[in-house]
């Protein structure tokens, strides 16, 4: 995906034409030679030309519509998200490190972080679930195959991260939830000693 957005800020055409120019000379030379025309200078100024028109209108034709609009976006989007990002894990190890700091037993530290871990990934979990479970994404109604293929393909790849990091912040709660019963039944029996 973020190679077409390069291609497309980039002005980069996502067709090649190379083919379809080559069929369309040889179809007019053949149509040339079939009809004993005469091909001057002047008439290959003009092929040139409706060659281009015609490529030009080829990749009109094929191009996804509004692609370069929307890709602007996103591409103007990505250093905003990954600041977010950065900014939100700094936010989160400054929490732990607070949970860690005001808490005297271990115990109550790992139950606290379990508890934000849960919570965080419920969170996290919201927004692909309200999303899938509405059913809305296959019924969007989107002209061209290509672009509803793109827009599909897009969002199965964003729910797909979302629930990568669903997983990794539910498999850090089962460690630190298995660290604070560790720590819990130390700490029940030395105080019963």
């Amino acid at each position: 995906m973020y190679y077409y957005f390069n291609l497309s800020l980039t002005r980069i055409p996502f067709t090649d034409t190379t083919l379809f120019k080559q069929n369309l000379y040889t179809a007019i030379d053949h149509y040339i030679s079939e009809k004993n025309y005469d091909k001057s200078k002047t008439s290959g100024e003009n092929i040139d030309y409706f060659v281009n028109s015609a490529t030009d209108i080829y990749v009109n034709q094929i191009s996804i519509p509004f692609f370069s609009v929307v890709a602007n976006y996103i591409y103007k989007a990505q250093p905003l998200v990954n600041g977010l990002i950065i900014g939100l894990s700094i936010a989160t190890l400054i929490i732990a490190a607070i949970i860690f700091l005001t808490n005297k037993y271990r115990h109550r530290r790992f139950r606290y972080l379990c508890y934000g871990l849960i919570g965080a990934g419920i969170t996290t979990a919201v927004i692909p679930c309200f999303v899938l479970l509405s059913g809305k994404i296959p019924q969007i109604n989107i002209n061209t195959r290509s672009l509803y293929n793109l827009f599909i393909s897009y969002f199965n790849g964003l729910f797909a991260s979302f629930w990568i990091y669903i997983v990794i912040i539910l498999v850090l709660a089962i460690l630190t939830l298995f660290l604070y019963m560790k720590y819990y039944k130390r700490a029940v029996s030395e105080h019963s000693n």
